[in-house]
């Protein structure tokens, strides 16, 4: 019985169909196309600390939208912290432990938001939720 051996066919194969899968399949942007719309994503440096010692996070973004940052906040932040809408600096000591949901947002300072088709100017915004403890464990952190 004689036995096969491939001597390149798996990878002819292989480049061929990367290439349909590549270019056959997907889409490009055509030069008349518009741009994609406004996005700002939304991150908080950190979300974890313990109560009666200093906590310090800071807000940042990544966004095709916003270039002078203004930042706020919706939901209630534990006491002792508070944000400044200037710099998405959060910080303080906080004085008492629990889970914290706090909405953050960020827009463009001169600009606002871009309109909704409803009209309507927003903020962009991500959820986050703050853990501060009495005592951290290793795995808590």
């Amino acid at each position: 019985m004689k036995r096969f051996e491939d001597k390149g066919g798996a990878l002819i194969l292989a480049i061929v169909l990367t290439a349909f899968v590549s270019f056959g399949c997907v889409e490009g942007m055509v030069a008349n196309d518009p741009p994609p719309g406004p996005y700002c994503n939304i991150y908080l440096s950190r979300d974890k600390g313990m109560v009666n010692k200093y906590f310090s996070a800071r807000i940042t973004y990544s966004s095709n939208f916003v270039s002078t940052p203004e930042y706020g906040y919706n939901g209630t932040l534990p006491a002792g912290l508070s944000l400044d809408s200037n710099t998405g600096q959060l910080s303080g000591v906080p004085t008492l432990a629990g889970f914290y949901n706090v909405r953050f947002y960020v827009r463009d300072l001169n600009r606002g938001t871009h309109d909704q088709p409803s009209g309507e100017k927003w903020w962009y915004y991500h959820d986050y939720e703050l853990k501060l403890y009495d005592k951290m464990e290793d795995s808590d952190r």
